[in-house]
């Protein structure tokens, strides 16, 4: 089954942290993350970079993207047993943790303050994957129950309820964004259309979208946070909903339920979107 929401001023009815405008929990809502996660434009380089955004004026610890490899193993931090009795899943897999040590830089005001990332990015794949896993059998369950049609409930409903149970269970705001989005609640704000476009740039150049994430630290209205983004490829079980040849009754049930709708005519292996997550960091003394 899955949790019912009953939501209180302050709070999500899984009692994560909530937007600061409208209360809802940041896994389910975007509407505002532009305002309340705004992020500098950061200077991406080979290692670590330190450099004031030029617009805002923040400074912004910026780790380079990596390409990753996979291993089953049960991800720490996360509890799979709530996950399971969401979604009706086994283990997840969780990337195997590779950090180059970082190289020097001009600026080291925030950087020799910044935490080991290592323990940050192994909770976050550990939560992408974790939700990666859950939505993917639930929607082919979905389909293979009622058709296409059945599988929208799942996204518009049920991955939400999945994306919640996991920022309660691990303390992160874990959700999914696009630069096609078909929710408006999952827009992309600032920060993660330019990691998202990023992606599409590797993606041209030839990397494997299944191995790229995006991580930093970035000061955020005067407080730090990690923000992760893992990319998320185009797979067969999306084209139900997200291809080109979409039935009549699919489309007029999507175009009521989504009059914004940009998520049409993917195609397998295109860039769908992106796991995004957000983990608070103690302020350093």
């Amino acid at each position: 089954m899955s949790p019912k929401s009953v939501r209180t001023p302050g709070s999500c009815f899984l009692g994560i942290r909530n937007c600061n405008r409208c209360r809802r929990s940041y896994a389910a809502c975007s509407n505002h993350r532009s305002s309340d996660f705004r992020a500098s434009t950061p200077l991406v380089i080979f290692g670590i970079s330190n450099m004031p955004s030029r617009m805002t004026g923040r400074r912004a610890v910026e780790l380079r993207t990596r390409k990753i490899g996979w291993a089953p193993v049960n991800p720490e931090g996360v509890n799979m047993r709530i996950i399971s009795a969401i979604a009706g899943t086994g283990p997840a897999l969780v990337a195997v943790l590779t950090i180059a040590p970082p190289l020097a830089t001009t600026s080291t005001a925030y950087a020799a303050q910044a935490p080991d990332p290592a323990p940050y990015v192994a909770k976050a794949r550990a939560a992408a994957k974790a939700l990666a896993t859950a939505l993917k059998a639930r929607l082919e369950q979905a389909i293979s129950e009622g058709g296409a049609e059945n599988a929208i409930r799942i996204c518009n409903i049920e991955a939400p309820e999945i994306a919640d149970a996991i920022s309660a269970d691990t303390g992160l705001s874990v959700g999914r964004t696009a630069l096609k989005w078909r929710n408006p609640a999952n827009r992309p704000n600032d920060w993660e259309r330019a990691v998202l476009k990023r992606f599409e740039r590797e993606k041209a150049a030839g990397a494997d979208l299944k191995k790229l994430e995006h991580f930093a630290f970035l000061t955020e209205d005067g407080k730090p946070v990690f923000r992760y983004m893992k990319a998320i490829p185009t797979a067969e079980v999306c084209l139900a909903c997200h291809g080109s040849d979409l039935a009549p009754e699919l489309v007029e049930k999507l175009d009521k339920l989504y009059p914004q709708d940009r998520a049409r005519g993917f195609k397998v292996g295109d860039l769908r979107g992106a796991f995004t997550i957000t983990a608070p960091v103690p302020a350093t003394p």
